[in-house]
This record gives structure tokens, C-alpha cells and sequence, in this order.
């Protein structure tokens, strides 16, 4: 790191403070263990499929409003960022057709 410091790029390397952790303390970070290849973790109550959806012989429904279901916010009013981005691109061509003195 210090060599590549040392050519003065535009950048620089440095060190987080995690530079120094053991595997054991960055799996710790994640918030979960390590499970062998091969182990069977067996499903919580919240995993297993309902009835409803995609239990075995249950048909999923053909289709789900979100909105209603309250998993998304309805869409919201954004024109005023478009009017803003093409005041932008007006101001722009202003700008490099405009000629000065």
C-alpha cells in the first residue's frame, strides 16, 4: 500500500478500521455463523409457505396489489423533477449558443 502511495496517483490506499479482524470477528459483524456445506438448517414457522402462497397443490394468485398489501407506498408526484432537468437543459443550450462580446 505504501509503495502504491509513494507513485502519487490521483488517489491514495488507506486502512478501515477493520483492516486488522479476524474472520471470526468479520462473520460476527454479519450477524450470522458459519453452516457446513451440507448441513440442513430446518425452516422457521415464518419460512414455511402458507396455505395461501405456494404451499404444496395451493395456486398462487394471478395477481397481487402491493399498494393494498402495504409492502409499497403509491407513486408520488414527480413532474417537478422533470420541469427541473429540462430548465437545466434549457439553460445549458442557452448557455453554448449564446455568444459573448
Amino acid at each position: 500500500m505504501n509503495a502504491f502511495n509513494r507513485q502519487r496517483k490521483a488517489f491514495w490506499l488507506g486502512l478501515n478500521h477493520m483492516a486488522d479482524w479476524s474472520p471470526a470477528e468479520k462473520a460476527k459483524l454479519r450477524g450470522r455463523l458459519h453452516t457446513p456445506l451440507g448441513t440442513r438448517v430446518p425452516a422457521t414457522a415464518e419460512h414455511e409457505a402458507s396455505a395461501a402462497y405456494g404451499a404444496q397443490g395451493a395456486a398462487l394468485p394471478a395477481a397481487v396489489d402491493w399498494v393494498a398489501a402495504g409492502a409499497v407506498t403509491p407513486p408520488k408526484d414527480q413532474v417537478w423533477r422533470l420541469h427541473s432537468a429540462l430548465a437545466q437543459l434549457r439553460d445549458a443550450a442557452r448557455a453554448s449558443t449564446s455568444r459573448v462580446g
